[in-house]
């Protein structure tokens, strides 16, 4: 909230009090969105479909005992899930947002490595 609340004040291009809110409480800026035609994107919906089954069999996981195992799922299956949702609901109002949350963050042998790649950090740094 804090870096969005900065976004707000350095950039000229948000104004009016309806572009300010939306900026604000979107999850991804929304100075990197662009129009596009209104329409259900059938491979979020897809992408959607497979890592929210990923989250629930690590629901499982962790029930039966692969607690690690199962976390590791439930947290990459439901915020990849998450991102998904909210790029077919963007879809659906008639915007893109671009690009994915991350490129392949398995492939990462560091944090640093992870947010240093160019566009992985697109969406979490306010300072772009």
């Amino acid at each position: 909230m804090l870096l969005r609340t900065i976004d707000l004040y350095r950039d000229p291009r948000l104004v009016g009090t309806r572009r300010r809110l939306w900026h604000q409480f979107s999850a991804v800026d929304t100075r990197l969105l662009r129009p596009a035609p209104r329409r259900i994107n059938g491979r979020l919906v897809a992408t959607f479909a497979c890592w929210t089954a990923v989250g629930i069999a690590g629901i499982f996981a962790a029930k039966a005992g692969a607690r690690w195992a199962g976390g590791v799922l439930i947290a990459y299956g439901l915020v990849e899930a998450l991102w998904a949702g909210i790029g077919n609901g963007y879809a659906m109002l008639g915007y893109t947002t671009g690009q994915s949350l991350h490129r392949l963050p398995l492939a990462s042998r560091t944090v640093g490595e992870l947010w240093a790649s160019a566009g992985r950090s697109r969406f979490v740094s306010g300072c772009r």
